[in-house]
């Protein structure tokens, strides 16, 4: 096998997560759709909270309150990066939560989505929302700030993801990530369990600014310099 992410090759003796040796990349194997998976069963299987989506599979008030203190506290750790002419994208949106907590810090927010219902949400909040996965998403434009919430551990092809990302970035992709947790013994749609050399030889060590505790702990939070920066 290769590490996603230095692209070691090595054998593997284990069917639930594959350790890197070289860099300590885990990769756990996921033989569905995964398109599908996160579409459909992750949204229902992991909710915070099974009263917070109404009859018809749309967010409510509820969905926006579980989260409030969450993006309050990622406010607060991207404030210092946020300025007043920024145009910004949110990778995996989720219902616009902290998108309409940011959205008088910067000039624009636009979001990119596969739940359909999230997405929907996300336009009734008044924001720019591509019904999309990322990697296969066309972009005709750049950005200043790209922030990807909990996105990256989900991805397959992560070097892409980031690659595109940074891309995109004229200054800062923001990220935050699942760190130190345990595996689960049912897939949660993690594919990636990062060690901090495999982070930083993804992020690219001389580009990141910042790397810190995050917000859902045991988190890393880290704010990456853009390619286009």
């Amino acid at each position: 096998m290769n590490c996603h992410v230095c692209e070691y090759t090595y054998e593997y003796d284990s069917v639930s997560l594959f350790v890197c040796p070289r860099c300590g990349h885990g990769f756990r194997a996921f033989e569905g759709d995964p398109l599908h998976y996160h579409m459909n069963e992750y949204r229902s299987l992991f909710r915070r909270n099974q009263d917070e989506f109404d009859g018809n599979g749309k967010p409510n008030k509820l969905f926006h309150k579980s989260r409030k203190g969450i993006v309050r506290k990622r406010k607060a750790l991207v404030k210092k990066y946020l300025d007043k002419n920024d145009h910004c994208l949110d990778i995996g949106s989720g219902g616009g939560t902290f998108c309409r907590e940011i959205k008088k810090l910067v000039k624009s927010l636009e979001c990119i989505e596969v739940s359909h219902q999230l997405v929907e949400e996300c336009r009734r909040l008044g924001f720019v929302t591509y019904s999309n996965d990322f990697l296969n998403h066309e972009f005709n434009k750049t950005y200043d700030i790209v922030f990807a919430w909990h996105v990256l551990e989900h991805i397959k092809e992560v070097k892409a993801f980031v690659h595109k990302a940074l891309t995109l970035a004229r200054k800062y992709f923001i990220l935050e990530i699942p760190y130190q947790r345990g595996v689960p013994d049912t897939f949660d749609g993690h594919y990636h369990y990062f060690s901090m050399t495999s982070l930083r030889f993804l992020l690219g060590e001389k580009r990141i600014l910042d790397m810190s505790a995050g917000v859902q702990n045991p988190a890393l939070f880290a704010v990456v310099r853009g390619y286009l920066g």
